[in-house]
């Protein structure tokens, strides 16, 4: 990887800022404060986003700005990629926004968390590292605050030795004998489980084969109820055969029976029918004779409903005809009278009511005699009228009479008719009387007949009831002693079955017991194996690596001291645990002892051979041609300043970034870019 440029808005002190990187080695110079290590912290936010408790929104976006963003452009693998990622400042904390990864000239939009993958993807980082959200690899190689590397010096060796097997990624074998004795344990929880369960398993053995016994025992004495039983539902069914036959002889006996009943019945029923029309024949003889004797001068005759219904309708039309008349005469009283009111008014009026002249008598008198006159005409007409009606009652009187007169003759007539009708009807009726009086003879006859012949048959059955009693008696034993032979064979059959089940779960336990046996054992010795040598051979492959790590770290580590320091008197190596153990004059001392360019020398030598044993242990990383390095020379003389020149020298790494504000080192890096800071706002002059 080789950086190429980076472009800050609104991060921390700059505004506006596009920085390019070229290769070799670069040294970011100015004061203490004028944003120089602002552009290493951006490298890392474009590349791995914000981190809680180290890389924090509120420690990168510019006071007052809402939004701000980092893009940086590195090659790797002979690809141009660009990385951007944007800051957004919310209701209540600052956090991150969308982003964008382009590879080739191929962008990709993706969130915060997928633009780490794809970063890690292409530094070719540990992917379990990703899931941790953890740069270590990053900060260990490329870029390490002081602040942090003097912390991995200092810490407690436990801490130290877990941050250099997750850097070296050989934490896997802590990981693995720590799951291993997680694993071990629940393995010892499972053993003593299964031990609980089998505990009884030869008892449950036992039990079996008792079981089976029993079970023997009562499968003879099953068969045995068995035969006993088949030889009763022998009896019983003969029993029964014999039962039923005497069945159907008492039900044809019964259906005899009923059949001499019914003609009991029967002929009850022709005697009693015989005597009711006896008596129903005497009784219409005696009306027939009457009924002849009135009707003795009915000759029938013309019908005399078509002159009365003649009759009527002309009483209708002269009732029509007074009414009209009397309605006219009404009519003309009302006239008349209206007239001679007229009259009486005139001649009493001084006055004419519409003009107001006065009425002379003579007009009056013209206008009462003109009144007069109509009335007596009127008077004539009623005359006229009194006359017709007159008529017309006297007609309609006669009308009526005779109207009533043939009213009484129809009345009379159909009487006689419906008389004759009746009689006719009667004598059909005694005729047929008489000839069912003589047919009912020869029933009777016939029914007696009959019902000697069933009592003659029904002797034959006097003696069935008691058979059939007898033989249901023993029929009744005999299935009494069936069903008891049946329950007692079905008892057994019960105890059979019930220890059927009974084996059938216990041979399941059983099995299920010997599986939880055969377990048991693979669980033995699988525990024997991770205990003894499993967890051992881990530690032993670790404790290799880490030797071989120790090695190469330790002399890198007393190499790069030695070029910064040259001090007889003084030496460095590293214990077994990393830590950095110093002689001076033949005496252990601590670091706290040192000179503050002393400090930073230890410091320095650990990162650089840190740097070159991850580089070579993590050997598929592609961070390997860059190295930052944040304020390296603090409290350096001038004799070790000159000595770092030597260090970069050797590294022989193709882009080396320096942070510092010591002038010297200007004269041996290939390029210097000036960072200045006026009125809280940082620019780069390259």
């Amino acid at each position: 990887m080789i950086l190429k440029s980076i472009k800050l808005e609104n991060i921390r002190s700059y505004i506006s800022q596009r920085v390019e990187f070229p290769t070799g080695s670069l040294l970011f110079a100015g004061d203490i404060g004028s944003g120089k290590s602002t552009v290493l912290l951006a490298i890392e936010f474009a590349l791995f986003g914000i981190k809680s408790g180290e890389l924090s929104g509120n420690a990168l976006l510019r006071h007052g700005s809402k939004t701000g963003s980092v893009e940086i452009i590195f090659e790797i693998d002979g690809k141009e990629v660009i990385v951007k990622r944007t800051l957004k400042r919310m209701k209540d904390r600052i956090g991150q926004g969308s982003g964008y990864v382009v590879i080739d000239g191929v962008k990709h939009d993706l969130m915060p968390k997928e633009i780490r993958a794809r970063v890690f993807e292409l530094l070719n980082y540990p992917q379990s590292l990703v899931s941790k959200g953890q740069d270590l690899i990053y900060r260990f190689t490329v870029y390490t605050p002081q602040e942090q590397m003097k912390r991995i010096i200092y810490e407690d060796k436990d801490s130290r030795l877990d941050t250099l097997r997750k850097v070296f990624n050989i934490d896997k074998y802590k990981m693995i004998r720590e799951n291993t004795l997680i694993y071990v344990k629940a393995l010892r929880e499972k053993k003593n489980n299964f031990e609980g369960r089998i505990a009884d398993l030869d008892e449950k053995k036992k039990s079996k084969e008792e079981l089976k016994g029993k079970a023997s025992v009562l499968k003879v004495e099953e068969e045995k109820s068995g035969a006993r039983l088949k030889e009763a539902k022998e009896k019983t069914s003969l029993k029964r055969k014999e039962l039923s036959d005497f069945e159907s002889k008492i039900k044809e006996a019964s259906e005899k029976k009923k059949q001499l009943a019914l003609l009991d019945s029967e002929l009850k029923n022709i005697v009693d029918s015989r005597e009711k029309d006896r008596k129903e024949i005497d009784g219409l003889q005696k009306i027939i004779l009457e009924l002849r004797d009135e009707l003795k001068d009915y000759k029938g005759g013309v019908s005399l409903q078509g002159i009365y219904e003649d009759k009527e309708r002309r009483i209708q039309t002269l009732e029509k005809e007074l009414m009209l008349l009397r309605d006219e005469k009404a009519g003309i009283n009302g006239k008349a009278a209206h007239l001679k009111e007229a009259s009486e008014k005139i001649i009493k009026l001084d006055s004419c009511p519409l003009c107001l002249q006065k009425v002379s008598h003579s007009h009056k008198e013209d206008i009462v005699n003109k009144g007069n006159k109509d009335i007596n005409e009127i008077k004539l007409k009623v005359e006229e009228f009194e006359k017709k009606a007159e008529g017309l009652s006297s007609n309609l009187d006669s009308l009526k009479k005779e109207s009533k007169e043939l009213r009484e003759k129809i009345s009379m007539r159909n009487v006689l008719k419906v008389k004759k009708e009746g009689l006719i009807e009667k004598e059909k009726r005694l005729n047929l009387l008489k000839e069912n009086f003589e047919g009912s003879k020869n029933k009777v006859a016939d029914i007696n007949s009959k019902k000697i012949d069933l009592r003659k048959d029904l002797q034959v059955f006097s003696e069935i009831d008691g058979l059939y009693e007898k033989a249901k008696k023993e029929y009744d034993a005999l299935l009494d002693s069936e069903r008891k032979t049946e329950l007692e064979k079905n008892s057994l059959s019960k105890e059979i079955e019930g220890i059927s089940t009974q084996l059938k779960a216990l041979e399941e336990e059983i099995a299920s017991k010997e599986k939880v046996k055969k377990e048991l054992k693979r669980i033995v010795a699988l525990q024997g194996w991770l205990s003894e040598k499993f967890i051992n051979l881990v530690a032993n492959m670790e404790k290799h690596v880490m030797l071989t790590v120790y090695h190469e770290f330790n002399e890198l580590f007393q190499q790069w001291f030695n070029m910064l320091i040259e001090d007889e008197n003084m030496n460095v190596r590293l214990d077994d645990t990393f830590s950095v153990v110093i002689e001076q004059n033949g005496y252990e001392t601590y670091i706290d002892n040192l000179s503050g360019g002393e400090k930073t020398s230890v410091a320095l030598a650990y990162r650089l051979a840190l740097n070159k044993v991850i580089n070579d242990v993590v050997s598929q990383i592609k961070t390997k041609d860059i190295l930052i390095l944040d304020e390296p020379t603090e409290g350096f003389s001038t004799n070790q300043l000159d000595r770092v020149r030597d260090v970069l020298d050797q590294l022989g790494i193709k882009q080396i970034i320096i942070v510092s504000h010591e002038s010297k080192i200007e004269s041996f890096v290939d390029t210097v870019i000036r960072v200045n800071k006026q009125e809280g706002v940082s620019e780069v002059n390259g």
